[in-house]
């Protein structure tokens, strides 16, 4: 009887220590924000949040525990309180990073005391209260700049866009199915990798409101080249003739508004030619090989004395040469574009008509 009451006890003490040992914490590590050095942010600044926990307890913090996160000015909460469920194991030691939910503005004119706190569901006793709490006093300075430019706006696809012929409606324009552009950080800001940036892509008055996702970016000309093949986010190609441009602007608001939009532009022209009447024929059978390579124009099949001109979209002439054999005409000065090519044969009155595209 005694020997089972000692192998009771003995059992007792075991799952005693095995408790003691078996602690439960989540520790807040740290948290960041966009802003300049030393903790500065121009008024009216919006950042994101980000914030790193580690599990400094024995145990695993299983997948589905929940936490409760806040990001508060002082002691008044402005992004949560938010539960937040574990997508995944944390095992003692580790470090796991996220991202409030919300954005924080800052509205004071001098100085803010932003937190946050992360704490386990009150179903689970942490053995340290005291570290899951983190603040930072930040400096609102009017001498600090953001400023977000734009450049190198392209339409990736089609790459053919610029020129296309209409050719009396029977030939759509395509769609623009992929664009890219160039986000520069040009502030004093350096940006957190969860920061986003509202942007606008718009031709004409068809205009897309989007969000732009670069990563971080440090001050100091920092870049990021973007793009999308979505096509909710590119605005519907025009179908009539004209000159257009597709633009991307930064719609945040910053101190230079200068350099926040950038643009592509392309013209569509229509370049139908009507049926010769009847009884003269277009492009006869001794019709001229006309042709561009490397911004020249050469003719070929050339014979007896004829005219050949060059006109542009707009009716403008800009060549005219006399030849009597095969021959070029330099357009190394012409614009990109669309160029219709006339032929005249003076001794057998044969015509023809033909369109080159010079890029």
């Amino acid at each position: 009887m005694k020997n089972f009451t000692r192998l009771v006890a003995v059992f007792a003490m075991s799952a005693l220590g095995l408790g003691l040992n078996a602690q439960t914490d989540l520790q807040l590590n740290s948290f960041a924000i966009s802003s300049a050095s030393g903790n500065q942010v121009p008024p009216g600044h919006v950042t994101t949040v980000s914030y790193t926990i580690q599990n400094t307890g024995s145990v695993t913090i299983a997948t589905g525990t929940v936490f409760i996160r806040t990001v508060s000015k002082g002691t008044t909460p402005v992004v949560g309180p938010d539960a937040i469920t574990l997508g995944g194991d944390i095992a003692p030691g580790d470090s796991v990073t996220f991202t409030a939910s919300g954005t924080y503005a800052f509205t004071e004119s001098a100085f803010e005391n932003i937190c946050v706190s992360t704490v386990l569901d009150t179903s689970i006793t942490e053995t340290d209260t005291t570290n899951n709490l983190l603040c930072k006093n930040i400096t609102i300075s009017s001498s600090i700049e953001a400023d977000i430019a734009i450049i190198n706006t392209t339409i990736v696809a089609p790459n053919d866009l610029d020129g296309h012929d209409l050719d009396n409606g029977s030939e759509d324009a395509p769609d623009i199915e992929e664009i890219s552009f160039q986000m520069i950080n040009k502030g004093d800001i350096s940006y957190i990798g969860s920061q986003s940036f509202a942007i606008e892509v718009y031709i004409d008055n068809d205009v897309i409101a989007a969000v732009a996702s670069p990563g971080a970016m440090n001050n100091g000309d920092t870049s990021a080249v973007l793009g999308t093949t979505e096509a909710t986010l590119i605005p519907v190609t025009p179908q009539e003739e004209g000159t257009y441009e597709l633009c991307v602007r930064y719609a945040g608001g910053d101190a230079n508004s200068e350099n926040d939009t950038d643009c592509e532009s392309f013209t569509l022209v229509d370049l139908y030619i009507p049926p010769p009447p009847v009884g003269i024929e277009e492009n006869t059978a001794n019709e001229l090989n006309i042709y561009n390579s490397n911004k020249t124009i050469w003719v070929k099949n050339v014979s007896g004395n004829t005219t050949v001109t060059v006109i542009d979209v707009n009716g403008r002439l800009i060549a005219s040469e006399r030849m009597f054999e095969d021959g070029s005409i330099s357009m190394e000065t012409a614009s990109a574009g669309v160029y219709v090519i006339r032929s005249s044969n003076e001794e057998t009155g044969a015509t023809s008509m033909h369109k080159v595209s010079i890029q």
